[in-house]
């Protein structure tokens, strides 16, 4: 998957906690296109050597614990970690990621970061399974544009799965916020 492939260069430079050779390796196994099966378990080994770092959707675990894995091309088990796989991928700016795991029938062609936010925390407020394909998830993500105050996105999304994958296909967000 291409999204895998970019994600390893963007978190290699994003949180340069790897060391010299492991960046190195990482940056020209994406430009000789090595599948990332074959490059993810050596990326993992450099990575478990390195410092842990905080995942970004603010669930208190590790980000390889976390969000990590579904970044690199494990499949979310539910809507709830889609959708907070997805937040992280906004604030990690893996455009890949988002627009692979966006429903086809609302997917954009690209997307754009022209006045894109700084991310500053993700709570959760409700995950409803309405049945086996279908889920909401109810957020609130904290956000603050170049030097202005911060807001809030307060959103109830709707989920998909398709062939054993979830999908985000839209969201109501709440005017009141």
């Amino acid at each position: 998957m291409a999204y895998a492939q970019s994600f390893d260069l963007k978190y290699t430079l994003a949180y340069r906690r790897l060391d010299v050779w492991t960046s190195k390796y990482i940056l020209l196994a994406c430009l000789f296109r090595i599948r990332p099966a074959a490059l993810e378990s050596r990326r993992l080994a450099a990575m478990k050597s390195s410092p842990a770092i905080a995942c970004p959707c603010t669930s208190g675990c590790d980000y390889l614990s976390c969000c990590g894995r579904w970044h690199v091309g494990q499949p979310a088990p539910d809507a709830e970690s889609l959708m907070r796989s997805r937040y992280s991928a906004f604030v990690l700016r893996l455009d890949d990621y988002l627009i692979a795991t966006w429903h086809n029938s609302s997917r954009p062609a690209a997307l754009d970061h022209t006045d894109s936010p700084t991310w500053l925390g993700l709570s959760v407020k409700q995950h409803h399974l309405i049945d086996t394909t279908h889920a909401e998830v109810e957020f609130i993500a904290r956000f603050r544009v170049g030097g202005g105050r911060a807001s809030r996105l307060h959103e109830r999304s709707r989920f998909v799965r398709e062939d054993a994958q979830w999908f985000y296909v839209d969201g109501e967000i709440d005017p009141a916020d």
